[in-house]
């Protein structure tokens, strides 16, 4: 069985997350001033963060594609931050059937979500069957952490002060950036290492 699985989001506005004080006195300046070019830079830290840890922080929809139906599974997400699961498959004819929410169970809590289906369920076999499955559900926003704020706000002062690309050492990304965000790079990389069908990006 092979499983493909995608998350898309909307980006949490970093502007909003820190605040505007915080940004100003950062990076010394007036935010209404400068506020277009902050909030291009803000945007693109967020976007660095995010592919970095292979975490996304907004709120979204995650879609799940097998190539037949499982008796269970995992979706790289925490179960705590997903509602609104729909399930289905592909029948003989071609037809798209809704699989009923009584029929499968999954975990509230935890890391990755485990879904499984009941063992009365029935659709010609649970047992590697031919049909596609498509998983869809939302995912909420979840609160970035102090830590990643803080990492966050170096790379923006990073990139404020140096605008163009440069060789020089100095001009490399602050040390205090990579230690601040290593914690949670590590502990996302364990979690989704036996996930199959995500690969890291």
């Amino acid at each position: 069985m092979d499983q493909r699985n995608s998350i898309s989001s909307t980006p949490p506005n970093l502007v909003t997350v820190l605040g505007t004080q915080v940004i100003e006195d950062h990076l010394k300046i007036d935010y209404a001033s400068e506020s277009a070019y902050v909030d291009a830079l803000c945007a693109a830290v967020v976007d660095t963060i995010q592919r970095e840890l292979g975490i996304q922080y907004g709120a979204g929809s995650i879609s799940t594609e097998m190539t037949a139906m499982p008796k269970q599974f995992t979706l790289p997400v925490d179960a705590a931050r997903v509602s609104g699961i729909v399930i289905g498959y592909t029948d003989e004819e071609g037809d798209i059937v809704t699989v009923d929410a009584t029929n499968y169970f999954f975990g509230v809590l935890g890391y990755p979500m485990v879904i499984g289906f009941a063992k009365d369920f029935e659709m010609t076999s649970l047992d590697d069957s031919p049909y596609p499955v498509t998983v869809t559900a939302n995912v909420s926003a979840i609160d970035i952490p102090a830590s990643i704020q803080q990492a966050a706000l170096f790379l923006l002062g990073h990139w404020y002060e140096n605008r163009e690309a440069v060789d020089k050492e100095m001009h490399k990304t602050p040390l205090a950036f990579d230690r601040l965000i290593a914690p949670h790079k590590v502990s996302y990389l364990r979690h989704i290492s036996d996930i199959p069908g995500y690969s890291i990006r």
